[in-house]
C-alpha cells in the first residue's frame, strides 16, 4: 500500500523512509488518494477545510474518514457527494452539530456507518 500524507511539518527523510510514507501537498493528497483520513484539530484555518471544491478534486469513489472535528468537513457538501457517488463511503466519528445528527445520516444507506462500535 502506498501511503502519502500532508501535515503542517514534514517528517525527516529517514522517518518517512522507515514508515514508508511520502509527503505531498494538500491538493495532491486529495487528488491522489483512495482514502482520505482527516485527523486535525478544529481551528479557524481548518473549519470547512473539506468543502465542495476539495471534494470535487478527489478521485471518484473515494472513502472519506473524519476523526478530527465535525466542522472541518462541510456536511452539506459531504451529503451531496455521498448521494452523487463521488464519495463512496464516509466514516464519521464526529459531526458538525453534535449530538444532533442530520437526518440524512440516519437514512438506511448510511446506517451501517453509524452503528460501528
Amino acid at each position: 500500500m502506498k501511503v502519502q500524507y500532508f501535515n503542517r511539518t514534514q517528517l525527516k527523510e529517514e522517518e518517512e523512509t522507515s514508515l514508508n510514507v511520502r509527503y505531498v501537498s494538500f491538493q495532491d493528497l486529495l487528488k491522489g488518494s483512495d482514502v482520505v483520513c482527516i485527523n486535525c484539530p478544529l481551528t479557524d484555518e481548518t473549519r470547512g477545510m473539506i468543502g465542495e471544491a476539495e471534494i470535487s478534486s478527489m478521485k471518484d469513489g473515494v472513502f472519506l474518514v473524519n476523526t478530527g472535528r465535525g466542522p472541518i468537513v462541510d456536511e452539506k457538501a459531504l451529503i451531496k457527494a455521498l448521494w452523487a457517488g463521488k464519495i463512496e463511503r464516509a466514516g464519521l466519528d464526529v459531526f458538525d452539530d453534535e449530538p444532533n445528527i442530520k437526518y440524512v445520516f440516519e437514512a438506511t444507506r448510511f446506517l451501517p456507518l453509524l452503528t460501528l462500535k
